[in-house]
């Protein structure tokens, strides 16, 4: 890489360093055709290609000093002997290097050499298409609105990577920033992921904008460490061509190794939309003990596909309508949601999948939501969806507060699995119609339930530890539909029961100490008196205090 700094240019051209001659020039093809070049004349390029932009002053120095790449160091053609030197300050405008943002135009050689220069890298407002575009070095880069890059036929890998592991120059990993990045997967028809990450470190970006990429939009690849991202977002991104054959969205399954996991990241927000595959995937590489950690969400909106069809001429595959989950949770440590909402999931799979992962590591998986809200969980046809909202197996999962709206007719809204630990308070369920399935939960602490019951039920609640003091019961059903609470012992006989016909308005129902409960929906005689609610203990009726 030959890029001269200002003061080697003065070198090569000795005391006739900046001659005489400032001259104004339309294009660098004008500057280089030239007969009446000396060294030491400036050139002022209007602009590097006509109607490209890229305008920038040029140096005249003698070719021998110098060795020609095309992109800042060009040679003459009217005064052979001589070659024009890009001036540089402080960073490289991509388009002063020959980049000119036109569709079927691959500008992936021009932007790469300013990648691969020891200068930040601004990109001006246009679309670049480019092909395996890889920054290897650390830097900063600055875009403006309007800049992005795009996919160049149909033969590349990514559109552009970030690899600290390809950079003889550095020991480990590069620290790069950026206020932001746009990848412009133009209407899906390229095969192209959008942009990998691998090997960083400390390092910040802005905005993030993976748009309508046929593959995986954000993939990090390996050890991304102690790195912050303000915005996220990917719309219409991945694929999927069965539940077991995908592309995430947002891909952060670690392929490593174990000591370089990828570890603390935080995204201030994330947002979703339309993706084809899972929305996020955080799991680990099979065969290896390389669990990524500490990875935090601050905000996300996730929301699914609620068209048939593509409007642009791209339809939905049958997987990508059927089995396409939300959010996947394998092998991992530390994962920590903030405040958010979930909706529109595919016809049969889970929003929110707690699993072994593809190490079927269970020891160190832990996932924690500050709030959830799970409203309309329709699929993209107006159907009820067809399969359970959280799937919970083998994992710690932590729901501070939760919000679980329509959609799970004849399935659950929270299923968790022999060998899980939840720990939900307190949960928020608005018109409910379907059911929390949490039968065979290892421990569940449930605390301060609040039912908004519509024609729902709660099944199966087992194990429910003695922290959980109040449920509390809202806004008022009446007719065949009734609830009931069995107090059941290890043998599952039922010990006592609360049934009342009509609900009561903002009461809290004092709940026994017992090593298994369920909540049932049943028929029953009603156990409000007008005063107190009572519960039943197989003999006679007893009171229960309200408030």
């Amino acid at each position: 890489m030959s890029l001269l700094k200002v003061d080697e240019i003065q070198k090569l051209n000795g005391d006739d360093f900046f001659g005489d001659a400032v001259r104004n020039l339309p294009t660098l093809v004008s500057a280089v055709a030239a007969t009446n070049l000396v060294v030491g004349d400036a050139i002022n390029l209007a602009e590097r290609i006509g109607g490209s932009g890229g305008g920038a002053m040029w140096d005249v120095v003698l070719s021998s000093g110098v060795t020609e790449n095309t992109f800042n160091i060009v040679q003459c053609t009217g005064v052979p002997t001589l070659s024009l030197v890009l001036r540089i300050d402080g960073s490289i405008n991509i388009r002063q290097l020959g980049a000119i943002g036109v569709a079927g135009t691959d500008d992936t050689l021009s932007i790469q050499f300013a990648m691969d220069s020891d200068y930040d890298v601004y990109l001006p407002a246009g679309g670049y298409p480019v092909s395996d575009l890889v920054l290897r070095k650390s830097k900063s880069m600055t875009w403006d609105e309007g800049a992005k890059l795009q996919p160049f036929g149909q033969t590349g890998t990514f559109v552009f990577k970030i690899d600290g592991s390809i950079n003889p120059d550095e020991e480990d990993a590069i620290r790069v920033n950026s206020n932001r990045i746009y990848i412009d997967g133009r209407s899906r028809q390229f095969p192209h992921q959008g942009l990998q990450l691998k090997r960083l470190l400390r390092s910040e970006f802005g905005e993030v904008t993976l748009n309508r990429v046929k593959s995986t939009g954000l993939n990090f690849v390996h050890s991304v460490k102690e790195t912050t991202f303000d915005v996220i977002r990917a719309v219409d991104c991945g694929s999927s061509a069965s539940a077991s054959s995908f592309n995430p969205a947002i891909d952060m399954t670690e392929n490593g190794d174990a000591e370089d996991a990828h570890n603390n990241i935080f995204v201030n927000s994330v947002f979703c939309v339309y993706s084809r595959g899972p929305d996020i995937v955080i799991d680990s590489f099979p065969g290896r003990a390389n669990n990524p950690r500490k990875i935090q969400f601050g905000k996300f909106f996730i929301h699914g596909h609620i068209e048939a069809s593509d409007p642009v001429g791209d339809p939905l595959t049958t997987a990508e309508k059927d089995d396409r989950k939300q959010i996947i949770i394998g092998t991992a440590e530390q994962i920590h949601f903030g405040v958010g909402s979930l909706a529109f999931a595919a016809n049969n799979a889970y929003s929110v999948h707690v699993t072994a992962g593809a190490n079927g590591d269970t020891s160190r998986r832990s996932v924690h939501f500050d709030h959830l809200i799970m409203n309309n969980r329709f699929n993209f046809l107006g159907a009820n969806s067809q399969y359970h909202g959280i799937h919970c197996q083998d994992g710690l999962l932590s729901i501070k507060g939760a919000e679980i709206g329509d959609g799970y007719t004849g399935f659950d809204a929270v299923k968790s699995l022999t060998g899980s630990e939840c720990i939900i308070n307190p949960f928020d369920f608005s018109v409910l119609t379907g059911a929390v399935d949490i039968a065979d939960t290892q421990t569940m602490f449930v605390r301060n339930l609040d039912l908004d019951m519509g024609q729902g039920d709660i099944q199966n609640l087992r194990t429910l530890q003695a922290g959980a003091s109040a449920m509390q019961f809202r806004e008022g059903q009446s007719g065949s539909d009734k609830l009931a609470m069995e107090v059941r012992n290890s043998t599952n006989a039922v010990q006592a029961k609360v049934v009342q016909q009509t609900f009561i308005e903002q009461k809290t129902l004092a709940l026994p100490t017992a090593a298994n409960m369920i909540l049932d929906g049943v028929a029953s005689a009603t156990a409000y008196d007008g005063t107190n609610l009572r519960w039943f203990d197989g003999t006679v009726w007893k009171t229960v205090t309200t408030t």
